[in-house]
Parts: C-alpha cells; sequence; structure tokens
C-alpha cells in the first residue's frame, strides 16, 4: 500500500503481525487506529505506537468508531484487515473513505468466502488488494524495521524458552494465542 504521511490508518486486529504494522505505519508518518477486543493486546498496540485503539468489546460498531475518528466521518484513508476471517474483511469496506485503499492482509482459511458491499468498491472507487506477507521483499523490510530498532523486542516476545520448554509451551498455547517465545539454544 502506497502511504502518504498523515493518512489516516485503521488496521483491525492486534496480534503480532498487527503490531509490525503499526510499527511500518507509523515510520511512514501515518496515523494508526488499531480495532480489537483483547485489552492486553490492545496495550501493546498503544506501545507499539498506535495513535488510537477501539476497544470493540466497549464500541461494538467499529465502522462507527472508525468514521467518528476521521475528519468529516468520511472514514480511514486506508484499511488494513490484519485478522484472516471473512466477517472482518466484510466490515473492512465499510471503514475506508471514497476513493481509500482496502487492505486484505490477514489470510482467511482455503474456502472462506466474504461478503463486500460491491457498490461501495465500485462507485465509491475503494482500491482493494490482497498481500502475502511471506514474500522477500517483506521479510526485509521487516528486519531492516526490527534490525533499526524501530520495533520493540518485548512488543513481539515475551519469554525465553530452553528447548526443552518447547513442547509444553505449545501445550499451554494451543487454543489461546499467546506472544512469541525466542528459543535459546
Amino acid at each position: 500500500m502506497r502511504l502518504t504521511p498523515g493518512e489516516t490508518i485503521a488496521l483491525i486486529g492486534a496480534g503480532n503481525m498487527a503490531r509490525l504494522l503499526i510499527c511500518a505505519l507509523k515510520a511512514a508518518g501515518t496515523r494508526v487506529l488499531v480495532l480489537g477486543r483483547d485489552s492486553g493486546r490492545l496495550r501493546l498496540a498503544s506501545a507499539a505506537g498506535a495513535d488510537e485503539v477501539i476497544d470493540l468489546g466497549q464500541e461494538r460498531d467499529g465502522i462507527a468508531a472508525v468514521r467518528r475518528r476521521t475528519e468529516g466521518d468520511r472514514g480511514a484513508d486506508g484499511v488494513v484487515e490484519a485478522v484472516g476471517k471473512p466477517e472482518t474483511w466484510a466490515v473492512s469496506a465499510g471503514m475506508v473513505r471514497r476513493g481509500g485503499k482496502l487492505c486484505l492482509f490477514g489470510g482467511c482459511a482455503a474456502g472462506s468466502k466474504a461478503e463486500i458491499d460491491t457498490y461501495r468498491l465500485h462507485y465509491d472507487e475503494v482500491t482493494l488488494f490482497g498481500v502475502f506477507h511471506h514474500r522477500p521483499t517483506y521479510v526485509r523490510q521487516a528486519l531492516d524495521l526490527l534490525g533499526q530498532g524501530a520495533v520493540k523486542r518485548e512488543l513481539l516476545i515475551d519469554r525465553e524458552l530452553s528447548l526443552e520448554e518447547v513442547v509444553p509451551f505449545f501445550a499451554t498455547y494451543s487454543t489461546v494465542s499467546a506472544l512469541k517465545a525466542a528459543v535459546i539454544m
């Protein structure tokens, strides 16, 4: 997504990849609104540099929440969906302004279908695109941000594990998401 300093970007999701995206978006000079449901992750999103976080447990209508935070209630200049669920893909189109950009970053499971308001995409001239983040160019950009110190380690990694602790770690976090762990040998 081509970014212009001063643009408002709404980022749906507050997980590990979202925190990297926040750092990249802030490095490009944008204003970042982060939408999520987990208060701990939203705190980390603020620590990563999000200008505002929107707790969808408190403000249930994400579209209205984003629009209220933009000039003239027009919507965000760009929206990045970083959850990878068809329902968030569908709602993301309502958050972007006329002529804005919509990036479907979060990958959905094979066979998933999302309903998107085609009227909005067509008549409001919304640019819609997907991106696969494991391409060498994107990995290099992420490594550069990490190497420059633009991303604080503690925003992504909250523990160090020995090799013997890996199996119990995965057993503990098999049904709930955790921050990443660094395996130290």
